[in-house]
C-alpha cells in the first residue's frame, strides 16, 4: 500500500508537469516492498522508490528519453532488476521501463 501511494503520488507529478503517464504492475510493487525496512519505515519505500524509479525517470527525461505526452510501462526484469531499458519511440507512443 505504501509503495502504491508513493508510485501514484509521482505519477500524479510526471502527468501534471510533463503530461507522461506512467503506469506499472503489481510485480513492481513486489519488487518496490522488498527494499522496506522495519527500522526506517515508511522513508525506506520512499528511498526506493526515489532511487529506483523516480531518479531513474529524472535521468531519462534530462536526456530527452521521454518526450511530453508519452506513456511510460515500469516492469520487472527478472535478469537484473534495474529501470529504464526505454524502447525507442515518437510521442504519443508508449516505452517500457524496467525496474
Amino acid at each position: 500500500q505504501l509503495v502504491n501511494k508513493e508510485l501514484n503520488f509521482w505519477a500524479k507529478k510526471a502527468h501534471q508537469r510533463h503530461n507522461i503517464t506512467l503506469q506499472w504492475d503489481r510485480e513492481v510493487m513486489d519488487v518496490l516492498a522488498d527494499g522496506y525496512n522495519l527500522h526506517y519505515g515508511a522513508r525506506s519505500i520512499k528511498h526506493e522508490v526515489d532511487r529506483r524509479v523516480v531518479n531513474q525517470l529524472a535521468a531519462a527525461y534530462e536526456q530527452d528519453l521521454l518526450p511530453k505526452g508519452c506513456t511510460l510501462r515500469i516492469t520487472v526484469e527478472d535478469s537484473d532488476k534495474h529501470l529504464l531499458k526505454a524502447k525507442e519511440g515518437g510521442e504519443g507512443q508508449d516505452r517500457r521501463a524496467h525496474v
